[in-house]
């Protein structure tokens, strides 16, 4: 994954405007050793910028998934960025993009 990719644009351009949508919500699952790195020197640019394209392009949605109005998004492998004590950095950074 990543912007203007496949998978985004699918997803954005396709899924997110089909006219039979309805009621289904969507929520994205981030792939962090893809996009933010497998060691301890995780790229939190990654994050900043990818949060950032979320804002920018997702999050604003009607048909977004949200919880008391903020949006969700899944992180996929947090327990990893937590065994290398990089999950709170990364929270941090996408918690701050968000707001």
């Amino acid at each position: 994954w990543g912007p203007n990719r496949l998978e985004d644009l699918n997803t954005k351009d396709v899924i997110m405007e089909h006219p039979d949508i309805g009621e289904l919500n969507i929520a994205l699952h981030y792939e962090t050793t893809g996009r933010l790195g497998k060691d301890s020197d995780a790229n939190f640019a990654a994050a900043r910028s990818d949060t950032e394209y979320f804002c920018e392009n997702y999050f604003g949605h009607p048909n977004y998934y949200k919880i008391d109005g903020r949006p969700v998004l899944f992180i996929y492998i947090a327990r990893y960025l937590n065994h290398v004590g990089a999950l709170e950095q990364a929270l941090l950074t996408m918690r701050s993009e968000a707001a």
